[in-house]
């Protein structure tokens, strides 16, 4: 099963079994999936986890004949080899043209006889996980969403010992090729923080970039979620391959947004 998300359609071509996410019967959207109601949030501040809490809710309420699922944004996907060239901002991504997009998307992002296809890790700078989101973001917000999932059983002590010591990130750990069992676990436990997160009303939503500050937090503890996954699956099931992004230029620039 192919899926895209994004507040747009893809930049590149999609094969005829690749479904946009959308819950818009007016977006041209070929799959339209009902709206998590989550206090007020939406996409414009959990970015992709919203489109994405609504399918998992789908596929756990109506399983599909599929074993695995393929996620892109709509100009971020997983390739298995190497294409193009390394962004000066992101060097775990390769930027392609939307020509190349569209050839590569088709052949390669569905491994065979694998599992799993995800992103190389970024290797982390002294003080981890936290201290590279802290450079970003506020990091008592991550602390405080941290406590509250260990507090109500959502993430265990040895998670959050797991998640202090780790040196390597996931970014953008919703794209890639997963058993969709792992995909509905994880989003719907994702869910449930921010549903923390919706009744304690922290943390404090600000306007522009971090508009998004829960989004930021789940993207860090879904990449531990996944390390701890991939940790468990089986010999020669995982496939690490390379984030591409289509662009211009040499560097990965913003969305675009509004919001953004």
């Amino acid at each position: 099963m192919r899926v895209t998300v994004g507040h747009v359609r893809p930049t590149f071509i999609t094969p005829i079994d690749c479904q946009h996410l959308d819950f818009y019967s007016t977006s041209q959207s070929n799959f339209i999936i009902h709206r998590p109601q989550l206090g007020g949030l939406d996409d414009s501040h959990l970015s992709e986890y919203y489109v994405l809490f609504g399918l998992a809710r789908s596929l756990k309420a109506k399983p599909q004949n599929y074993s695995n699922l393929c996620v892109a944004h709509y100009r971020r996907f997983v390739s298995m080899s190497k294409f193009g060239r390394t962004a000066k901002n992101q060097n775990y991504t390769q930027l392609i043209s939307s020509d190349d997009a569209s050839e590569i998307y088709q052949s390669e992002t569905i491994p065979p006889n694998k599992d799993w296809l995800v992103g190389r890790p970024l290797q982390l700078e002294h003080g981890g996980v936290f201290a590279q989101f802290a450079r970003h973001h506020p990091v008592n917000d991550l602390l405080r969403i941290l406590t509250a999932a260990v507090d109500s059983n959502l993430l265990s002590h040895d998670f959050l010992r797991r998640f202090v010591d780790a040196r390597y990130l996931f970014a953008a750990p919703t794209v890639g090729f997963f058993p969709i069992d792992y995909f509905v676990d994880v989003m719907s436990n994702l869910e449930e923080i921010v549903r923390l997160c919706v009744e304690g009303e922290f943390p404090k939503i600000q306007d522009g970039y971090q508009r998004r500050i829960i989004a930021f937090c789940l993207e860090r503890i879904h990449s531990q979620i996944l390390f701890d996954y991939l940790s468990k699956a089986k010999e020669g099931s995982v496939a690490l391959g390379y984030q591409c992004v289509v662009g211009d230029g040499d560097v990965v620039v913003a969305s675009g947004r509004n919001d953004a």
